[in-house]
């Protein structure tokens, strides 16, 4: 799991994970699920990934409902990434937008993202490709192009999806793809 998975502000993360969850047996579900789908072999490796999935977004949830941001920036942050998150297929999603939609000043917004791993920009590109990479993984979304992939996730030119996954991923979408569904199989 990588830290840009769970939207919440690092300092927020850090505190939820010092304190107890005052449930038990909300972490012990939490564990089971993550050890049976990698462990067990109950499921296939595309439902596994699905799994890991569904359960970094339960443990955003428990640890935004035990840790709510204490801070006015800190709440406003966890709104800016839920936007951006809601609005990631936008290719009118911008710096611009995101500071509009929440009435603040882009330099304010920018000011919100110092300190954690990416500015606003770089996190909506962050984003945007690794929806991208997930969707080229998916077996279901193969009869789909690599464009129509990249506009479901707010980018519409094929050429700067090419230039942006190469720069990320060392390979271009189409390649991409073609080794992943020929290592699946």
């Amino acid at each position: 799991m990588s830290r840009e998975e769970v939207s919440l502000p690092s300092r927020t993360l850090n505190n939820a994970f010092r304190k107890y969850f005052p449930i038990p047996d909300v972490g012990s579900v939490l564990t089971q699920l993550i050890e049976s789908s990698i462990f067990d072999n109950v499921a296939s490796r595309e439902s596994s990934e699905f799994l890991g999935h569904a359960a970094i977004d339960l443990l955003a949830g428990l640890v935004y409902e035990k840790a709510t941001p204490y801070a006015p920036d800190e709440a406003l942050q966890v709104a800016v990434q839920s936007y951006i998150r809601e609005n990631l297929g936008s290719s009118q999603l911008t710096v611009a937008a995101v500071a509009g939609a929440h009435r603040i000043a882009v330099r304010t917004l920018h000011r919100l993202f110092e300190g954690e791993a990416y500015g606003v920009a770089e996190l909506i590109r962050h984003l945007r490709l690794e929806a991208v990479y997930e969707d080229l993984r998916d077996p279901r979304l193969q009869n789909l192009t690599i464009l129509a992939i990249g506009m479901r996730h707010g980018i519409s030119s094929q050429a700067h999806l090419t230039r942006l996954f190469r720069s990320k991923y060392g390979v271009p979408p189409p390649e991409f793809r073609r080794g992943y569904i020929n290592s699946a199989a």
